[in-house]
């Protein structure tokens, strides 16, 4: 089955129903999925050739510091949550950004007869691995050298693995 077929049964949802499915592409061929019905629809605005990325963060250099600042953050934690193959944080660990939309506000966990924890998992194993690797990427070519080398084996590094299926993980055990 070509691909665009396979693409408009699942936006269709005749194939794989009630999946959801993520479309993006540029503005230049928005046109060939303008006669699909989408539940919802989002537009990111880019930089036209007028305009420059420069320029835009110059006005904005607090937003600009305060989102890289949790995305350092973020990232350290999803880094540290698969060297120690954990996808539940507690409230400390993520404190600060609770409301950055990176993270799901877990059910909280009974620690004693009269006190409850909070946990919070990020959004998608996905983000946690991408954030994860975006710290890793930023290490020194030495260090990442030998990092790679010493987890080359470790499948905890392996995307895919499905750590978050085990439940001890998922339960703070």
């Amino acid at each position: 089955m070509p691909f665009s077929a396979l693409y408009v049964k699942l936006v269709k949802g005749k194939q794989l129903p009630g999946a959801t499915v993520v479309t993006t592409c540029r503005p230049n061929v928005v046109q060939s999925v303008a006669g699909l019905k989408f539940d919802r629809k989002v537009e990111i605005m880019g930089f036209t050739t007028r305009e420059s990325s420069g320029d835009y963060l110059m006005g904005n250099v607090g937003f600009s510091y305060r989102i890289e600042e949790t995305l350092y953050q973020a990232g350290s934690l999803a880094k540290t949550g698969i060297e120690e193959m954990r996808h539940l944080f507690d409230s400390t660990e993520v404190k600060g950004m609770e409301n950055c939309g990176l993270f799901n506000c877990m059910p909280d966990i009974k620690v004693s007869p009269f006190r409850l924890k909070s946990h919070f998992c990020f959004i998608h194993l996905t983000l946690q691995e991408l954030l994860a690797a975006r710290e890793i990427a930023k290490m020194e070519p030495s260090d990442l050298g030998n990092f790679i080398t010493s987890n080359a084996s470790d499948p905890k590094w392996h995307s895919g693995d499905p750590v978050c299926c085990r439940p001890a993980l998922w339960q703070g055990k």
